[in-house]
């Protein structure tokens, strides 16, 4: 899995990605916005063994069932995240052209984001932690709980550590 993240995220105290990368040995992640900065996974796309994936809900993307006969037992799946607030995840989209051509995969459900302290107005908006769980969830009938239990950890953690009046913003 390769998660392309805007720069902005990198220092961010609520990022998920880094949480992700704990939790699995299979995340690459690399930092940037255009082109020049994503150009090792563009070359990973000439490698046909794989079903390159960009988990992006545009008007082309597809569910998992849509392209799970596509892979067989001899092929294996790249899936391609953007991390980002939602137009910087669409900015890198848009510098990246290579991006739009790639199958782009939905989820199969609508799910309500249970992270909570960090806010958005897309509705069914999720972090990256929890599309990525859901995503794992679909593919590979992996357990997502552990993921989640490592996100309502870092929850906890984060608003321990807020005065009453600020903590009583987010939802638990």
């Amino acid at each position: 899995m390769s998660i392309l993240q805007h720069p902005s995220e990198v220092k961010n105290k609520k990022n998920t990605v880094r949480l992700l990368e704990l939790a699995s040995s299979e995340i690459k992640t690399y930092v940037g916005e255009t082109e020049n900065d994503f150009q090792s996974v563009k070359q990973q796309l000439e490698d046909d063994t794989y079903l390159h994936l960009l988990l992006f809900p545009s008007e082309t993307a597809q569910n998992w069932q849509h392209y799970s006969n596509k892979v067989d037992s001899d092929k294996k799946i790249h899936l391609i995240v953007l991390d980002g607030t939602w137009r910087k995840a669409k900015k890198i989209l848009l510098l990246n052209s290579w991006l739009s051509a790639l199958p782009h995969l939905i989820l199969d459900s609508f799910y309500q984001s249970q992270y909570g302290i960090r806010k958005t107005n897309i509705e069914g908006g999720l972090s990256t932690l929890e599309a990525v769980a859901y995503t794992l969830q679909q593919i590979e009938q992996l357990d997502s709980k552990p993921f989640f239990e490592l996100l309502d950890a870092f929850k906890h953690a984060f608003t321990k550590q807020m005065p009453e009046n600020v903590k009583q913003r987010y939802k638990e």
